[in-house]
């Protein structure tokens, strides 16, 4: 089982109980988000690269089995094609944040949101250099499902 980490410790708390179940469980531990921008829910800021690097240093040494960032902010459920908290980090500082987390031997997995028309660049940005990322969509409200809904 695979989850995206919380800044409470729920995750750490569920990683190392899960064996006494069975159940193989990989977790970040915790997000890693640009301070001011989304994320603050899900993990812990950083205003500068040697921060950053020091989020990686202790998810590490607290067990982390790969690194998650968040790379842009999240749809507005308001506003439809509107991604709150700007447009996402500049891709030559997710290539850094990539080099850093791999560098400790870590995987490296992007969240991010591709809900509007400048999401593109957020999209190639998260997608060049990681091995895995997550995304949000917004469905029209005039979308017609082509399968039925279970």
């Amino acid at each position: 089982m695979r989850d995206g980490g919380d800044k409470y410790g729920v995750s750490a708390a569920a990683k190392r109980i899960a064996p006494e179940y069975g159940i193989d469980y990989r977790t970040p531990l915790f997000a890693i988000h640009k301070t001011g921008t989304y994320g603050g829910i899900v993990g812990h800021g950083f205003k500068s690269m040697d921060e950053y690097a020091a989020l990686v240093d202790e998810a590490c040494a607290a067990g982390a089995d790969f690194i998650k960032i968040m790379t842009t902010g999240i749809m507005d459920f308001d506003a439809y094609g509107h991604i709150m908290y700007g447009d996402g980090l500049p891709a030559e500082e997710v290539r850094e944040m990539v080099r850093i987390a791999h560098g400790h031997g870590r995987a490296f997995f992007a969240a991010r949101d591709i809900t509007c028309p400048s999401s593109a660049k957020a999209r190639k940005m998260a997608m060049h250099s990681t091995r895995s990322s997550s995304a949000g969509f917004v469905v029209s409200m005039k979308a017609k499902p082509t399968a039925p809904v279970m």
